[in-house]
């Protein structure tokens, strides 16, 4: 692991291997070991980076809303990219990283080599009453207590024991102030319905 300076913020990072670079970028209350499943099959191929998003992980935690929005979090991975001397990349992203690497393709088209989107949209799309009941949630529970409510919405019913033992683990270990910011902010104000013509790359959805 190593974590460096991106613009005004931290940013913990893993790289592995050689080659071509595969950027790795998770979703809403993850991190970087979100992949620990996948960067084994890709090292042997590939230079692997995969980062803890502005907010997670090992990375810095704002305590202000104005610090997270999809557009700041792109700048991240195009500043790790420059701190890295990388000049291409094929990015990889599951739900709010889809929201990043749509943003970065289009912030940054010749870094952007080729898009794999997992599980993401255009849009934020969720209900304003379903995302002011997760703030609520948010509001008067436990960090612990969230996580074991969003595994349950998250995974196929009944859940694998380990797999949702592990998801609830990364959830709780959320700082609560940003991800309410993240959630509330960056996610809600999400919208590339009309840029999202704009992207050229090569792109791979995966729903």
């Amino acid at each position: 692991m190593t974590v460096m300076q991106v613009g005004n913020v931290k940013i913990n990072i893993r790289q592995w291997g050689h080659g071509e670079t595969v950027f790795l970028v998770h979703g809403l209350g993850a991190c970087s070991s979100l992949w620990v499943h996948q960067i084994p099959t890709l090292i042997p191929r590939y230079n692997v980076v995969a980062i803890d998003l502005r907010g997670f992980g090992r990375s810095d935690k704002p305590q202000v809303r104005d610090a997270y929005s999809i557009e700041l979090m792109a700048d991240d991975v195009i500043g790790v990219c420059e701190v890295l001397n990388i000049s291409s990349i094929h990015y990889l992203g599951v739900s709010m990283g889809g929201f990043i690497g749509q943003m970065v393709a289009l912030k940054a088209p010749e870094l952007c080599r080729s898009l794999i989107l997992g599980h993401t949209a255009c849009e934020f799309g969720i209900p304003s009453e379903i995302l002011e009941s997760r703030m609520a949630a948010l509001d008067s529970t436990s960090m612990d207590e969230y996580a074991k409510l969003v595994a349950t919405q998250a995974l196929a019913q009944p859940p694998d024991p380990v797999i949702e033992e592990w998801l609830c683990e990364m959830i709780a270990n959320n700082d609560l102030t940003a991800y309410k910011h993240v959630l509330a902010g960056a996610l809600a104000e999400f919208d590339l319905r009309e840029s999202i013509k704009s992207i050229q790359q090569p792109t791979l959805v995966i729903s």
